[in-house]
């Protein structure tokens, strides 16, 4: 019974396809059979059609497969191009590989008519895969390698595109040629061609009839090496910035067709990767972090320009020798060529040329000698090399010295270069010679046993470890002075604060920064520089070893220590009151957002406050028992020593009243705390420091070792004063 019914369901589903399948998928009246054969009835294309004939299997894949979108050239177009070649005259004159790239660069995969062309929800689609591939043997040594290239793109320009990108008719021409201009009419223009004809649509495929025969584009990377004008700048980038990666896919992909050079031996295929960002020899160019790029446009100086620059200001820096280039200072000089965006000519007039340094290029049209379209994007001749502009920023001269390789990597891989290189900042450097960092056993490790190549910490009794991106930017900022250029005659005594939002401190016209026992020698300085000077010096201007908290709480009982000795009672307070734990709990906090003073009591102030029963005894002086009250009574005391969010130096520059942490319960009211306040003023070599009820407190330079002032923390500053303020204990 189950088998009868599936055989009348069958019966009604059978007769019901055969009313509705042709009204579904029967071919449009009118469509006369493939792609092929409908070029091949036009005899307009018959050149064309000629040529694709002698293309080995391409009149069978057309005839048999699908979907295609065909650019064809008609007759008139390959008459214009052999008139206009120096070697072909006819396609019999053209080699059957250079014809085969030729053809099946007219032809794309899928099948595309002008509305979906023009119906492209953005205006970043434009470039489109073609038949068109080919390895090849990279020209040069015995050691070359045979390198793998996806197919070459077809770039379609829509009104959407052009009006996107501010394309003028003058920028297309000037681009494509004289004879080249955009077609308003059809609407698409297809690499200076223009459509003639629309949407000649076959059983597997689509074609359009265009006006210029479209000659496969080399890459910029393939235009840098194969052109002689530009072999000096491209061997030195392929021999300092080029590796390989085995294309284990393409390899086998290419099967009996790999044998790129013709010597009977299938060749293994490799892609070669550029270190420079972004990769010159890919048709679809990525960025490091695989973020696709639409295309790229390149400014690259002429071998004579480029000649002139590498004799005249690079390599005098380094011995004459190209090798000794350190790679920052190289690898910003060709990346200063390079922008990540499509630059028509017109853009350079209205001067929004960014490269991927993020420069505005001081690039004019006196400076252009040529442009033409490559298939990852344009491609300019300058008269001129063109360098990043931080090479004659403050940091500048370390690009140009073999001294200072590690100062300019910091520069190079800490994100700080584009800030540093700004026209609307000033800034004073300070750089540590490389023999400064090896002193501090930091150094530059190229091929470490473990991990990447990168800066790293370098001791006896272990592994070399990495050192982060965050300490390389604070150790790089502390030799920075933040919005000031400052030369040595107009230094001025005090402290100024850098880059990473701490200070170097001028005294008598040295520099020093938080070791104050670690005083460098400049060894030059007062180099005037576009945004700011630039020194150099034969020690590290180290960052703060110590927060607020670390620093006081790592207080010891030696009086040889300096630095920690005097902070020793008032730590033991904190401890009593339960608060020495990390931050002081939540007084302070290490970060960039919230920056200390506090204004320690000295030992003798507050032992003698401990023997008078005025504070809680601690240490030697005995151990008070508090009780959870007693502990919060001494806790909110103790906050009467720390102001927030300001950092109060002796010199006098930062004074006025400002709110401690020690809440005023008295007046404070639900959403409204108040705080006690202090006044902070300059008397004499230091500060006088005054309560809201009259006491006042001395930080006295006088005697800077027994009571250290002016302590620069990674969150503040800590000062040594002589008064407990023992009425706030209540």
């Amino acid at each position: 019974m189950k088998k009868l019914v599936l055989l009348f369901i069958t019966v009604l589903l059978l007769n019901g396809c055969e009313r509705k399948f042709g009204e579904f998928y029967d071919p449009p009246e009118g469509l006369e059979g493939d792609i092929y054969t409908q070029l091949s009835t036009d005899p307009d294309l018959s050149t064309f059609v000629s040529a694709m004939e002698k293309v080995p299997g391409l009149k069978e894949e057309l005839s048999s497969s699908g979907l295609f979108t065909v650019m064809a050239p008609d007759n008139e177009a390959f008459n214009k191009f052999f008139a206009s070649h120096s070697s072909y005259h006819s396609i019999d004159d053209i080699p059957v590989e250079t014809l085969e790239s030729l053809v099946k660069f007219h032809i794309m995969k899928w099948m595309i008519f002008r509305d979906q062309f023009l119906g492209m929800n953005t205006p970043d689609i434009f470039k489109y895969e073609t038949r068109s591939t080919a390895s090849y043997k990279e020209s040069g040594t015995s050691g070359s390698k045979a390198i793998f290239y996806t197919p070459k793109n077809m770039q379609v320009y829509t009104p959407n595109f052009l009006d996107h990108y501010n394309v003028l008719t003058t920028d297309y021409t000037e681009v494509y040629g004289n004879n080249s201009q955009i077609n308003t009419d059809m609407k698409l223009n297809v690499m200076g061609a223009s459509v003639k004809a629309i949407d000649i649509a076959a059983g597997n495929g689509v074609y359009y009839i265009i006006d210029r025969v479209l000659v496969p584009p080399l890459n910029i990377a393939q235009e840098l090496e194969t052109n002689e004008e530009y072999a000096d700048y491209f061997t030195l980038l392929k021999k300092r910035f080029v590796s390989y990666t085995y294309d284990k896919a393409g390899t086998i992909a290419q099967g009996n067709h790999g044998d790129v050079d013709g010597d009977g031996v299938i060749d293994s295929l490799w892609i070669r990767q550029f270190a420079t960002e972004p990769n010159l020899d890919v048709e679809n160019p990525k960025t490091a972090n695989k973020k696709s790029l639409l295309s790229l446009t390149a400014f690259i100086p002429s071998g004579k320009a480029f000649s002139e620059y590498m004799k005249t200001r690079l390599l005098p820096n380094f011995r004459n020798d190209p090798d000794s280039i350190p790679e920052p200072t190289l690898s910003l000089l060709y990346s200063s060529h390079i922008t990540n965006s499509m630059d028509w000519p017109s853009k350079i007039d209205r001067k929004q040329v960014v490269n991927i340094l993020g420069d505005n290029l001081s690039v004019g049209r006196a400076d252009i000698e040529s442009v033409e379209m490559k298939s990852n994007g344009l491609f300019y001749k300058t008269n001129r090399v063109i360098e990043p502009k931080i090479f004659n920023a403050a940091p500048g001269p370390v690009f140009f010295s073999p001294d200072y390789t590690y100062f300019s990597r910091m520069i190079q891989s800490t994100g700080l270069m584009s800030s540093l290189s700004s026209d609307g900042m000033e800034y004073t450097v300070f750089a540590p010679t490389n023999e400064a960092f090896n002193e501090q056993n930091i150094v530059w490790l190229e091929h470490p046993d473990k991990g990447s190549p990168g800066f790293y910490r370098v001791k006896e009794s272990s592994d070399p470890s990495s050192i982060s991106t965050k300490e390389l930017t604070s150790i790089l900022g502390n030799h920075i002075v933040l919005n000031k250029s400052i030369s040595t005659d107009k230094m001025e005594n005090g402290f100024y604060q850098t880059q990473n939002s701490r200070y170097v401190v001028v005294d008598g016209g040295r520099i020093y920064g938080s070791d104050r026992e670690f005083i460098p020698e400049f060894i030059e300085k007062d180099r005037r520089m576009s945004n700011g000077y630039f020194h150099s010096i034969d020690k590290m201007l180290l960052p703060p070893k110590y927060t607020v908290y670390s620093a006081v709480s790592s207080a010891t009982r030696s009086e040889a220590d300096t630095v920690n000795y005097q902070y020793m009672k008032f730590k033991e307070l904190c401890s009593a009151a339960d608060i020495l734990k990390t931050d002081f709990v939540d007084i302070t906090s290490a970060n960039s957002e919230k920056k200390f003073t506090l204004f320690v009591p000295s030992n003798e102030a507050i032992i003698a406050a401990q023997l008078a029963g005025l504070l809680p005894l601690t240490g030697n002086e005995g151990s008070t028992t508090l009780t959870a009250d007693g502990k919060a009574k001494l806790a909110k005391y103790l906050r009467t020593f720390f102001v927030a969010d300001k950092e109060i130096f002796t010199d006098g520059k930062l004074t006025g009243t400002f709110s401690t942490r020690n809440k005023n319960t008295a007046e404070s009211t639900i959403g409204n705390d108040v705080f006690y306040a202090m006044s902070v003023f300059k008397e004499g070599n230091g500060l006088k420091v005054t309560m809201g009820d009259g006491t006042s407190a001395y930080a006295d330079l006088s005697d800077p070792v027994g009571h250290p002032q002016n302590m620069i923390c990674e969150d503040g500053i800590i000062h040594v004063i002589d008064n407990v303020f023992i009425s706030y204990y209540k």
